[in-house]
């Protein structure tokens, strides 16, 4: 009786560790044919301070594309499928909270994957961080040249020397003889190609008057305004963020400056938010077209992206959204095609060889460079001329 007992006990505690064993692997995060897998990706996100703006609807933008491929089932990994799981961390469009963001996702974290910053300054401040690492960040905001550099860092994004050709163009074209500059001076892009800038102008034979320069989230700007008025320039090409370009720009025009205002900030709801509609009248913006402007010069793909944009957050995408949205999908492609989420150099390789064919949910106008998206980890990108006009920027043109 009490060996029956015995071996009635061996078989139920058999039976249990069996039972709990597989428990354990339908929800572990990696192991067993029915686990449920997860990739993390880190998101540098700007929610709060003066670029905001623009990183509230670019976050929504990665937010939007690990919706849809969770909804999907997830990225497709040899046999497996993994689902991702999105941490955000809060830059604030400032180099001290980005490194610290930064920090928190590599050392605390220890993710291998990181998409973001709006900001050209948190930019500048974490690329040192990420040397050496066995990460791969995706750059979908900061305009800030050199920062490819780094091979960890690839950039699906135009860069500030974009923007100076593309505006320097222009001004060139429009035949104007003055300019004044200026400048968000913790704006590392546009701080750096100042001297160059200057010098292809004056080449071209229009004068630089004068060259100024403000703190980024700055509200008055009188003294460098009132030091331009005394030249009386044909154009002012202020260089900076959303809400500061508009907010010297509504400056200006209040202290009698009627110079040709011409900026590359990709200006969409923030005329809006203060009232500037008047102000703005007039104005050129020079930029990589927005999901609103590919819309208004017929892109069907760019229209269905603003629909399920609208219906997930009720708004219309910003100045950045596409790059993220097109960030995350291209990074997902690549971990597709290298079939591992652990061999960082594979992926990179599979970064390297992609063609705008092989992601097909890509909706900005991306130029191929050798038939890839990227060129030493640098995407290239079509500019258009915006016009604000009856309330609102439209775009005219792509630029050449």
């Amino acid at each position: 009786m009490k060996k029956r007992s015995l071996i009635i006990i061996f078989v139920l505690i058999l039976t249990l560790t069996t039972f709990l064993a597989a428990c354990g692997n339908d929800s572990s995060s990696g192991t067993g044919s029915k686990a449920k897998k997860t990739i993390v990706i880190g998101q540098m996100a700007t929610l709060t301070g003066s670029a905001a703006s623009v990183g509230v609807p670019q976050s929504n933008g990665v937010k939007m594309a690990v919706k849809e491929i969770n909804d999907a089932g997830g990225i497709k990994v040899g046999n497996d499928k993994y689902k991702i799981k999105l941490i955000t961390y809060d830059d604030e469009g400032n180099p001290q909270a980005g490194a610290t963001a930064m920090q928190r996702l590599l050392n605390s974290d220890k993710v291998k994957f990181i998409v973001g910053t709006v900001s050209s300054a948190v930019d500048g401040a974490t690329e040192p961080m990420l040397r050496g690492k066995n990460v791969i960040n995706v750059i979908v905001g900061s305009a800030l040249a050199g920062s490819t550099k780094n091979p960890n860092n690839y950039r699906p994004r135009v860069i500030i020397p974009q923007y100076v050709d593309a505006t320097s163009k222009y001004l060139i074209d429009k035949d104007v003889k003055t300019v004044a500059l200026l400048t968000d001076k913790q704006h590392a892009g546009y701080v750096n190609l100042t001297d160059s800038l200057i010098k292809e102008l004056e080449v071209a034979g229009i004068k630089v008057v004068s060259n100024e320069f403000y703190t980024f989230g700055d509200t008055n700007f009188a003294t460098q305004l009132t030091s331009i008025k005394k030249f009386n320039p044909d154009a002012i090409n202020i260089r900076g963020y959303q809400n500061d370009v508009v907010l010297a720009t509504m400056q200006a025009k209040d202290l009698g400056l009627n110079s040709l205002i011409v900026t590359g900030s990709g200006i969409t709801t923030e005329v809006e938010a203060h009232n500037a509609t008047a102000a703005m009248e007039g104005n050129i913006d020079i930029t990589p077209p927005t999901a609103v402007d590919l819309s208004a010069l017929g892109e069907t793909k760019a229209k269905e992206f603003i629909e399920n944009y609208r219906k997930n957050f009720n708004a219309d995408p910003g100045f950045t959204t596409l790059s993220a949205y097109g960030g995350v999908y291209i990074l997902a492609t690549a971990i597709e095609k290298a079939g591992t989420v652990e061999n960082i150099e594979k992926i990179k390789k599979e970064m390297d060889n992609l063609s705008v064919k092989d992601v097909p949910e890509l909706v900005e106008p991306i130029l191929e460079q050798n038939g890839k998206i990227f060129k030493d980890r640098q995407a290239s990108f079509k500019m258009v001329l915006r016009e604000f006009k009856d309330g609102k920027f439209t775009p005219v043109k792509f630029l050449e």
